[in-house]
């Protein structure tokens, strides 16, 4: 028995992990605070903007129900968190001078948790099926 696995599948299996891990814890602080992207969402520096990583997914997802070619979709739902992570990362570490590496490697080591990693990683192989 042969599994066939296509463009559409990959994309599918991304965007709907990227969607569910939205709602999955993503910084847990010294184990006391935790929030997901749901959570932050009620943030106001990011808001409604925070929102735009299930959307994208969504679309993606619906793209593909569609069977409309969801290329385009895919790059932009994969590019969008990736960039987003990046965004957070470089705001907190901005004012630490020559140490910003390791300041930058402790967050994501320390502060992490499991909803941020998936999105990361669902992001990046929807990035690369998408290329």
């Amino acid at each position: 028995m042969q599994i066939k696995v296509t463009f559409e599948k990959i994309v599918n299996v991304c965007a709907s992990t990227i969607v569910i891990s939205f709602f999955l814890p993503w910084i847990n602080l010294l184990g006391i605070v935790s929030a997901s992207g749901y959570d932050l969402t009620k943030v106001p520096e990011y808001g409604v903007r925070i929102w735009i990583i299930p959307l994208l997914s969504v679309v993606t997802i619906g793209l593909g129900y569609f069977k409309i070619k969801p290329h385009g979709a895919a790059a932009i739902a994969g590019i969008v968190p990736l960039l987003f992570v990046a965004y957070v990362l470089l705001f907190l570490t901005q004012n630490a001078g020559n140490n910003w590496d390791s300041m930058m490697l402790g967050i994501v080591r320390n502060s992490f948790s499991i909803g941020i990693y998936l999105t990361i990683a669902a992001s990046a192989v929807m990035l690369i099926a998408a290329a």
